[in-house]
């Protein structure tokens, strides 16, 4: 049974007390501003704010993401960003979010698409050596082909959304359609100038409970990249949680990192995944998932966007090998000239 504090559920609690703590300061702590801060220094208060209001404030961990995203978003909003509203609407209905296993495997970086442009992405892979057996009524990734289509539209100079459609093909089961997750992402300004590219993602969505033991799931995903000379590095510190299934709702953290040393039309690197399992009870090593890709991505062209090698897993709950390509078509649409 769920605790309780003064008869609501102690995460209901937590969240409303969180967002109280906004309505009640945000908006004294943003008169700063008027006084001549401006909106970056604003922002580092806010995230010394978040962290210290944390340390402070009993919350519970699968609320502990909720409330980062609740502060910053609080933030710019009383801060009189009204055009990133819209980003704090979606990022509310988000919890934070499971990782797609198979069906995306992908290091992001910090950029976000330009405004008025899409991206149409294809993210195929194929399991030669994985898991044989059923294992909570899910169906085994062994020669299992995941195909994932995504959609990513820019949105405005820092916000995208993107969507996803994932399908399964596994003999005998035939090809199935997966599921489907939504994901805005919103940048930090360029004119900010920041020594490192940083972006905020997040995902919610569902998928079939014979291919996955979550039937909901959600994300949070910070990234942080860099470009030196041609030498790069993004870090994707992923926290992930199960809305609704087999899962206790318990947040996991999926750290994601790739390398790469650019050559004339292509970079050659290596990229990590990883899954260390529940925070609240890390399992052993060799039921954690850790695996290395060798990629390569191919930039012969700006409007197109690929990124292919193979991956070996490193623990026993991890599968062995793995191959994967993405292939993305960048369009810009062409707007109407004002008469």
């Amino acid at each position: 049974m769920g605790e309780f504090v003064y008869g609501i559920p102690a995460n209901i609690f937590a969240i409303a007390r969180i967002i109280g703590y906004h309505f009640i300061f945000g908006l004294t702590k943003c008169s700063g501003r008027k006084k001549g801060k401006n909106k970056q220094e604003y922002f580092l208060h806010s995230f010394e704010d978040t962290i210290e209001f944390l340390i402070l404030t009993t919350v519970h961990p699968q609320t502990i993401i909720l409330a980062m995203v609740l502060f910053f978003n609080f933030r710019l909003l009383f801060c009189g960003m009204s055009k990133l509203y819209p980003i704090v609407v979606l990022l509310l209905l988000c919890n934070c979010a499971l990782a797609q296993d198979n069906y995306e495997i992908q290091v992001y970086a910090s950029p976000t698409q330009a405004k008025g442009s899409t991206i149409f992405e294809l993210h195929s892979n194929f399991t030669f050596n994985g898991e044989k057996n059923i294992i909570d009524k899910v169906r085994p990734s062994y020669h299992a082909l995941h195909e994932t289509v995504e959609i990513t539209h820019g949105v405005g100079d820092n916000f995208e959304i993107g969507f996803y459609i994932f399908t399964n093909y596994t003999n005998p089961y035939g090809y199935k359609y997966v599921g489907s997750h939504i994901r805005p992402r919103v940048k930090v300004p360029d004119k900010w100038h920041w020594p490192v590219g940083v972006s905020l993602s997040t995902e919610v969505g569902f998928q079939s409970s014979e291919y996955s033991s979550d039937t909901w799931s959600a994300e949070i995903r910070p990234i942080v990249d860099k470009q030196f000379n041609k030498f790069y590095i993004a870090f994707n510190p992923t926290f992930g949680i199960g809305l609704k299934g087999s899962s206790d709702h318990t947040p996991t953290f999926e750290p994601n990192i790739k390398t790469s040393y650019s050559f004339n039309k292509f970079s050659l690197g290596v990229e990590y995944y990883g899954s260390i399992g529940q925070l609240n009870q890390v399992p052993s090593i060799n039921q954690q998932s850790h695996a290395l890709f060798a990629v390569a991505d191919l930039t012969f062209d700006p409007r197109w966007e690929i990124n292919v090698g193979p991956g070996w897993g490193l623990t026993q709950a991890t599968d062995k090998f793995v191959f994967k390509l993405l292939v993305g078509r960048r369009i810009t649409w062409k707007q109407s000239s004002k008469k």
